[in-house]
């Protein structure tokens, strides 16, 4: 019970990261097309 409880945990923590590294990466796209139109 323990183990499947610190499994779930991890497994939520890296998706959270997995989103926050696209959400980071969808906003540095967006910013450079909004400053830099010739990329």
């Amino acid at each position: 019970m323990h183990g499947s409880v610190y499994w779930v945990c991890c497994s939520l923590y890296g998706h959270l990261s997995v989103a926050q590294l696209l959400a980071g990466l969808v906003l540095e796209s967006s910013l450079l097309q909004k400053y830099k139109p010739g990329w």
